[in-house]
């Protein structure tokens, strides 16, 4: 996803590999500094190929400032559905990508990996949720640096079990406004791999 520049749109250049239509639904996070949790601003259905949203929400009224993000859903042949999220940035009147702040579902070691939403503290210091499981056994670490790289949070590094929904918080209090990169580092029989997710502290 893209945006479109001074008329305030975001293009959705869709490749879909199974030939299914897909739904997205865009959310809104927040206005200013207040964050608004998840409010669907807009939705379209049946999409097979690419479109552009004009920046407008169900009543046709243009969308504040703020953080966004689209759901892309699609069927899959083995009737499972695939959910890929998009996070969007609108400031002075355009929108511009951000960066991701949910692991799309994988086969691999690290099943799931998400952030509770793509920005956090606010006018109510609201803490950011962390939460990953493992398809298998193996050592975690959950490390949480600021936009300079400094280190600002380390959860301990443990052996965690598979099929397991592990959670962890992050306060806001403390902290400056800006992104924050959670970098969560799994180990198995001697190979690690390092999945990044990020937030913004408003």
């Amino acid at each position: 996803a893209r945006g479109t520049g001074r008329d305030g749109g975001v293009r959705f250049d869709l490749r879909s590999t199974t030939g299914s239509p897909v739904t997205v639904d865009i959310f809104g996070q927040s206005k200013g500094r207040r964050i608004t949790g998840e409010k669907l601003v807009r939705r379209f259905e049946g999409r097979k190929s690419g479109f552009t949203w004009n920046g407008r929400d169900r009543a046709g009224r243009r969308v504040s400032n703020g953080f966004y993000f689209a759901r892309l859903r699609t069927k899959m042949p083995n009737g499972q559905v695939d959910t890929v999220r998009l996070t969007l940035g609108r400031s002075d009147g355009r929108f511009g990508p951000r960066r991701a702040f949910f692991k799309r579902d994988s086969c691999t070691t690290l099943a799931k990996f998400k952030l509770s939403r793509p920005v956090f503290g606010g006018r109510g210091t609201r803490a950011l949720g962390i939460a990953y499981r493992l398809n298998q056994a193996a050592r975690v670490e959950v490390t949480v640096t600021n936009r300079f790289a400094r280190v600002v949070r380390r959860f301990s590094a443990r052996q965690v079990a598979a099929g397991r929904t592990q959670r962890l918080t992050l306060p806001a209090r403390g902290l400056k406004r800006g992104d924050y990169r959670v970098k969560l580092s799994v180990t198995r029989e001697g190979r690690s791999k390092t999945t990044t997710l990020t937030s913004a502290r408003l």
